[in-house]
């Protein structure tokens, strides 16, 4: 994948990429050849064309650059820039028959920009591919744009020619391109598209609609890459509070909390074996940067305790930063910057270490560690959340429910990343299928002409099939093709995005959501209902509270330790003598918060809803509500039953939502989930989930390579291979894809870098 991840060594070629063209689908890596690519020669059927990019068509000519130049205006006004939105490819195209112009574009992530080279050879590409649907391509104008949150510029690249293009940087505050672009913006362009397409790939509520992700950083041969963007990451970690964070998981930023060390950990989560090469690079930073040496430290802890590799290290490294920091507290002048750091790093480290104690099952001393980290941070969320576990598994019920309730409460959504979400000019392109129930194409016939043309589809059937609003989505590559799913699943729901991708509510057939019998069902599975991350941590200790005491007994400790809000509202109305003092019963009490209060109502309202349901196996569900029935039931910790809902849902017609929670359930590391899953019947999934999200662009696929990496440690990597040949709707398609992926779990697994 030289295209995106430029590397010095180009002489060997994986298996995927020497027999893609005879498999007649290209792999995981769809961009290898762009690089090398000449002019004259006229693409093969193999290489990755235009065809396989969407097509957003303007309604106005220019109308996506001048809507991306407000967007980020009002973003960067409101200090919601964040990530950004992706990256945006613009193409100007010209209607020979009333000789004028057409816009189209589409929505990006993973492109190298780290230079001006990566992007204008993608450009090069789109206007040579374009250029053989027309007569003439003198005028088409090709303008990529990306966004360094840094500086806040939108570096755009407006190509014609090789030797007639220009590049610029535009104020985001202002829309005017006054900035000249040297090498310190291309870096910080490149960390910004970094921390985009990482994010954004393992988040379905940030993802647009046909967005074009392709596989950051993930090649053949790609070691030397991954540490060029391993490095630069690196570099950049004394600059993490400008990078931001998910307001909605973290009161403030720290060290930990924030996109760009959450980038590093979840791409070393699909490249173990560089964790200790990340490691030597830290190391490194700690002694040329030793200005900063305490971010370097605590983020090399967080790594080794996500390897699970390097326990005694890991040990080692925290007991010599704890005694001193602790000590260089005590000593610290009120209100001293320099103290503030020290709490934000010692309070991570000393969760990272109540974690792992907690795991050891140590719970006296990860209770002590727990508390102090409270103490140093009282707003930190995993302070309380690893103290509340630790009264939780030593039965100490009552302490816990009290921790709980000192927990600051986060908000329900991060207003960044919703300013993006419900943002018309990012979504309003786009009409969802619903199951086929609704006339989706909004294009007037000049424009599915010209569509037809272009895209050398003559059959307006065909063309219709693909254009979902005033966006085309072709894939004619086949690259993870398998039939059934792309011509069902796909056309019926589309991608599945956005705030509402928790269940197919708002995906599904305007008929099967009024079919759903259970009215309860669909309450609590509202777009109100849905729990953020903060009340889902809180409600699985509740959860594991309950499934020690059982519902009647959280309840008696609830009355026994809380006074409800309208409780308390009313015995304070009563007047008791002249002094109107409050009643001796709610002093002993505490009052509850009112976010805990609704949770207790929520769990209720779930398990009454989750034991209704038990010995309804002979029920006739339809596919939305065993889907909404087992993501009840998967809150409530009834695992063996929700997974045969979800299962049964998948059954019904291929459901991307349940396929995910079922491949969560997998990997979730914890002593709560008591299932077991077949082997055979995740890697039916995860192949299943790989076409689904391959159809509408998605390359990148974080979670699925997690999935693959577990199976190859369960199975062994060949024999995955083998078992995947074998699945009864395997087409070369999808084989050739996760035969891919899986090398690139092969050569970026530990198991590749100890032998």
């Amino acid at each position: 994948m030289n295209f995106l991840w430029k590397s010095k060594s180009s002489s060997s070629k994986s298996p995927v990429a020497k027999n893609y063209k005879q498999n007649g689908a290209s792999g995981f890596f769809p961009e290898d050849e762009i690089v090398n690519f000449e002019q004259p020669k006229k693409p093969s059927g193999g290489q990755y064309s235009v065809k396989e990019f969407p097509r957003i068509v303007e309604q106005q000519f220019g109308e996506s650059l001048g809507n991306r130049t407000r967007l980020l205006r009002e973003l960067v006004n409101n200090e919601t820039l964040e990530l950004g939105p992706p990256d945006m490819v613009h193409v100007t195209l010209f209607d020979n028959f009333y000789k004028e112009e057409i816009g189209e574009y589409f929505y990006i992530t993973g492109v190298d920009m780290s230079s001006e080279s990566m992007p204008l050879a993608f450009l090069k590409l789109l206007k040579f591919d374009q250029s053989e649907s027309q007569q003439s391509n003198e005028s088409q104008v090709s303008t990529y744009c990306c966004v360094n949150i840094f500086k806040q510029l939108d570096i755009r690249i407006r190509y014609e020619s090789e030797k007639n293009y220009q590049v610029s940087a535009v104020d985001c505050r202002t829309g005017t391109g006054i900035v000249q672009v040297n090498d310190e913006i291309w870096e910080e362009t490149f960390v910004s598209c970094c921390l985009r397409s990482v994010i954004t790939n393992i988040d379905p509520v940030r993802k647009l609609p046909g967005l074009v992700e392709y596989p950051l950083a993930v090649s053949h041969g790609g070691a030397s890459s991954c540490l060029r963007f391993m490095r630069t990451l690196c570099k950049f970690l004394p600059r993490f509070l400008e990078c931001g964070w998910d307001s909605s998981r973290s009161v403030h930023p720290t060290v930990l909390h924030n996109y760009l060390t959450e980038t590093i950990l979840t791409f070393l989560s699909v490249a173990p074996g560089l964790a200790d090469q990340t490691i030597e690079i830290l190391e490194e930073l700690e002694q040329t940067d030793p200005e900063n040496k305490l971010y370097y430290s605590t983020v090399i802890i967080a790594v080794m305790e996500q390897s699970g590799e390097r326990d005694l290290d890991m040990i080692s490294r925290m007991n010599k930063l704890i005694e001193p920091l602790l000590s260089q507290l005590d000593a610290a002048t009120p209100r001293d910057s320099d103290a503030l750091l020290v709490v934000n790093c010692l309070s991570e480290i000393l969760n990272l270490q109540a974690k792992f104690l907690i795991g050891k099952r140590d719970l006296e001393l990860a209770t002590s560690v727990a508390k102090t980290s409270c103490e140093l941070s009282s707003d930190s969320f995993e302070s309380w959340f690893y103290l509340s576990r630790c009264y939780i598994l030593q039965g100490d019920y009552e302490r816990a429910l009290i921790t709980i309730n000192c927990m600051p409460h986060l908000p329900e959504f991060n207003k960044m990343k919703r300013a993006l979400c419900y943002d018309p000019s990012l979504v309003g392109y786009y009409k969802r299928p619903l199951g086929n129930s609704v006339a989706r194409c909004d294009l007037n016939s000049v424009e599915m002409n010209n569509l037809s043309a272009t895209l050398k589809i003559s059959k307006e059937e065909k063309l219709r099939e693909i254009i979902f609003g005033r966006i085309a989505m072709p894939n004619e590559s086949e690259r993870g093709k398998i039939s059934e799913i792309w011509h069902q699943a796909c056309l019926n729901f589309g991608p599945v995005y956005g705030p509402h991708s928790h269940n197919l509510i708002n995906f599904a057939s305007p008929t099967e959501v009024k079919s759903v019998a259970d009215l309860r069902l669909l309450a609590r599975s509202t777009m109100a209902k849905q729990l953020s991350w903060f009340r889902e941590r809180v409600y699985e200790l509740l959860m594991e509270i309950t499934t020690k005491t059982g519902w009647n007994g959280l309840l008696q400790l609830r009355s026994k330790l809380f006074v409800m809000e309208k409780e308390y509202d009313g015995e304070t109305m009563i007047k008791t003598g002249a002094k109107d003092t409050i009643p001796t019963g709610l002093k002993r009490k505490r009052l509850c918060e009112r976010w805990l209060d609704q949770l207790f109502l929520d769990l209720y309202e779930d398990l009454r809803i989750s034991t209704s349901s038990e010995g309804r196996g002979d029920v006739m569900y339809n596919g939305l509500e065993w889907e909404l029935l087992g993501l009840i039931l998967l809150r409530t910790w009834q695992w063996q039953d929700a997974v045969t809902c979800l299962t049964t849902s998948i059954m019904a017609r291929f459901d991307i939502v349940s396929c995910r929670k079922l491949l969560e359930l997998y990997m979730r590391h914890t002593d709560n989930v008591t299932i077991s899953f077949d082997p055979d019947t995740i890697l039916e999934l995860v192949t299943q989930k790989i076409s689904y999200e391959s159809r509408f662009y998605d390359n990148f696929q974080i979670l699925n390579l997690q999935v693959l990496y577990r199976l190859s440690e369960d199975l062994g990597n060949e024999i995955v291979r083998n078992r995947v040949k074998t699945l009864p709707f395997a087409e070369r398609g999808i084989i050739s894809l996760v035969e891919s992926m899986l090398d690139w779990v092969k050569e970026m697994g530990i198991q590749d870098n100890t032998r």
